[in-house]
């Protein structure tokens, strides 16, 4: 399944009940102001053994690009992304 989170600002208990779920299997993906929840909740991510990307002309966007330098969270283009979505479905947009 491919989770998408475009806000910048979830509780900590709706992350923890997302996070919870997650598999493996599972991908997660950060798009528009939910590239800022690495900075906002740095001890939930990254998750252990999750696919967490994060796509680029946001981060770019946002001027995160170097604080994402370090994160373990692969920053991804478009193309990467219809990839993405091809691979994990359904998709949950959050």
């Amino acid at each position: 399944m491919l989770y998408t989170f475009s806000q910048a600002h979830y509780s900590v208990a709706e992350l923890n009940h997302w996070f919870a779920g997650l598999t493996a299997d599972d991908a997660v993906v950060l798009w528009q102001d939910g590239v800022y929840l690495p900075l906002h909740h740095p001890t939930l991510l990254p998750l252990s053994g999750i696919k967490l990307f994060a796509l680029e002309p946001d981060v770019h966007a946002r001027g995160l690009s170097e604080r994402y330098a370090g994160l373990a969270i692969e920053v991804i283009d478009y193309p990467m992304l219809v990839s993405v979505s091809e691979t994990y479905f359904p998709q949950i947009a959050l």
